[in-house]
């Protein structure tokens, strides 16, 4: 075996044997500040979710497509769909992610506030950009935590509190940052992967996958246990 393949087999035996080890760390910031840092705030259905293995470096990414599209922030009254890629997804029985990003699946409604570029994952601060906006009233955050309120810093709120925050507040709040926010120049396309540098993403086997499966595809680098991002 190879010093390569040695390589490539033990990110996928070290992904396996501790689950999702990628880490990433983001600054906390309040509403006003993700506002301001996105070229596009859209409330919008998730019409479809498309992984494929791309390459250069040979990685999983996943095609995003909304529909029913409302801009708050960035796009026009005529814009109603939106498409972004982001790193990871599930294709066959291979599975990469990226720890705390949102992720996507069809039929859902979200509130997503999108860099106008981006290193990782195109939603402002990582999960901090990303809101699910559940059938029942209430609101998620991008790693899937109840939004609770806002605090009078304007910081999100998902616990320490008896009552969650209602989807119409949560609006009423995020067109109010939306409305105040810094103007951001948009590229021609936007958005899409602007910056296309591949941060890593753990690679583990999907579930249902055969027990024992433990080898990548060919090309795979294998990934790092620790990526850190000190801004959005």
């Amino acid at each position: 075996m190879t010093h390569p393949q040695r390589n490539i087999l033990l990110g996928a035996l070290l992904a396996l044997a501790g689950g999702v080890a990628h880490a990433t760390s983001v600054v906390r910031m309040p509403l006003q500040r993700i506002a301001d840092l996105s070229g596009h705030i859209v409330v919008a259905n998730v019409a479809s979710v498309q992984s494929y293995w791309a390459e250069n470096p040979r990685r999983i990414e996943t095609r995003v497509t909304l529909t029913n599209a409302e801009f708050l922030k960035g796009g026009d009254a005529a814009q109603r769909t939106l498409s972004f890629t982001v790193p990871g997804g599930t294709v066959g029985t291979w599975q990469a992610r990226v720890s705390g990003a949102p992720e996507f699946n069809e039929g859902e409604r979200w509130a997503l506030c999108l860099l106008p570029a981006w290193r990782s994952f195109p939603t402002a601060g990582i999960h901090q950009g990303g809101f699910r906006l559940m059938n029942d009233g209430g609101v998620q955050d991008g790693r899937g935590a109840t939004v609770t309120a806002l605090d009078s810093g304007g910081y999100i709120v998902t616990k320490a509190a008896d009552s969650r925050m209602q989807t119409d507040a949560f609006l009423d709040a995020l067109r109010a940052v939306a409305a105040a926010s810094t103007p951001v120049e948009l590229p021609p396309n936007a958005p899409v992967r602007i910056i296309p540098t591949y941060q890593p993403t753990s690679l583990i086997a999907a579930p249902g996958s055969p027990s024992g499966h433990t080898q990548p595809p060919n090309g795979v680098e294998p990934a790092s246990t620790t990526s850190r991002e000190s801004a959005p």
